[in-house]
């Protein structure tokens, strides 16, 4: 092997590791995400609904409707969930390009 290929092929190994390394560190924002996700899709269950005298109806039939009443604190919490997990999905995008970028320290 040339000493260029060698050494390319341990800044290479190097990159792979640093790489790695980002991306185990992307756990926290991965479950926090998927956690809000969690909470936005237990919110809309709850409060996506409506009822056909005491019949609790969560889907319409196909072709059909059904009417929503939201109080303000319903909207409150729904938009603060949804808002989260834009602002929390936007950031983990952002780490996860930032880890392909990682640096190789030595």
């Amino acid at each position: 092997m040339h000493v260029t290929t060698r050494l390319r092929a341990a800044n290479d190994a190097a990159k792979e590791a640093a790489v790695a390394t980002a991306m185990r560190d992307l756990e926290d924002d991965v479950c926090s995400l998927l956690n809000m996700a969690r909470i936005l899709g237990d919110l809309l269950d709850g409060d996506l609904v409506s009822y056909e005298g005491d019949k609790k109806i969560s889907i319409p039939e196909p072709g059909g409707v059904m009417t929503v009443h939201l109080g303000y604190e319903q909207v409150e919490c729904l938009s603060f969930a949804w808002n989260d997990v834009i602002k929390r999905a936007l950031h983990l995008k952002a780490k996860f390009y930032e880890a392909f970028d990682a640096e190789v320290t030595s």
